[in-house]
């Protein structure tokens, strides 16, 4: 039986609609998962029971994590923000990560997951690290943007031709990026 990936959803307060994008679906199920799309305005109170029915989760990307939950006051840089989705989110991981459930974070789920584990993130790549990479996509939106490397002895590095891979990089004009740092777990082999 195929393992069900639980993945997050994005929450769209004036349309009053979650809503994820279907290629998160197709590449669970291209990699042999049953993708199970959990919406954004649940309560903490479904996280443990929901982590018990799943075999995996994956973090969607999406706006801002608020940066009152890892200890700062908002910059005028900073994004958007869904506090509730924040919430839900961070309870949920929170569980992952206490049974050991395999997560998988893509861009703001990466960056929830290391908050969730105690970490930090900067809340604007632009104005907090010197020489930062571009981070809007200018090309087709299948064109990868920058490289990230795997590292050697991790899970992803043998299913990898090259050691370098180019990421695409999907934007929306009303999302700041914010960048991890503060690894609470150390690096993560995935």
């Amino acid at each position: 039986m195929a393992p069900i990936i639980g993945i997050t959803s994005s929450y769209d307060r004036e349309a009053g609609r979650t809503f994820l994008s279907r290629y998160y679906v197709e590449a669970v199920e291209a990699a042999g998962g049953t993708p199970f799309i959990l919406p954004s305005v649940l309560s903490e109170r479904h996280s443990e029971q929901i982590i018990q029915s799943i075999d995996g989760l994956l973090l969607s990307g999406g706006v801002d994590v608020d940066p009152i939950l890892f200890g700062e006051e908002p910059i005028p840089a900073m994004g958007d923000i869904c506090p509730q989705r924040d919430l839900f989110e961070i309870s949920l991981t929170k569980y992952a990560l206490e049974k050991d459930t395999p997560i998988f974070g893509i861009c703001r789920g990466i960056q929830l997951l290391n908050i969730a584990a105690g970490g930090n993130v900067f809340q604007d790549i632009v104005t907090s690290i010197a020489k930062p990479l571009k981070h809007d996509q200018s090309g087709p939106r299948w064109h990868g943007t920058h490289t990230i490397k795997t590292l050697p002895g991790s899970k992803l590095a043998p299913s990898l031709e090259r050691k370098l891979l180019l990421i695409p990089f999907i934007t929306s004009p009303l999302t700041r990026w914010q960048k991890v740092f503060g690894l609470p777990l150390g690096p993560m082999m995935v």
